[in-house]
């Protein structure tokens, strides 16, 4: 639902850009964190491209498990499987 209104409001604003972020849970290796984190985040892209944004204004960044909780059980480690979207206005 986020996502769909972050959609709207690039749409109504044609100068905007987003960032989207993706996020991991603490468990795996570096590069592993970083792939699903970037995975994530290419996926809020993707669909963005097929709500009609267009791709040249859509940025990702994998944070992979830098602000992951350590050790963090199920429920918290479900949570912060996620991506971040954000909409930079040009000011």
């Amino acid at each position: 639902l986020r996502v769909a209104c972050g959609s709207a409001l690039m749409t109504s604003q044609p100068s905007s850009r987003s960032l989207v972020e993706g996020y991991c849970r603490w468990k795996g290796t570096p590069a592993y964190k970083r792939s699903w984190g970037d995975r994530r985040a290419s996926s809020v892209r993707d669909y963005l491209v097929d709500l009609g944004i267009d791709s040249s204004r859509i940025e990702i960044l994998s944070l992979g498990d830098e602000q992951a909780t350590p050790d963090a059980d199920s429920t918290t480690s479900g949570l912060e499987r996620k991506a971040q979207f954000l909409v930079l206005r040009d000011s």
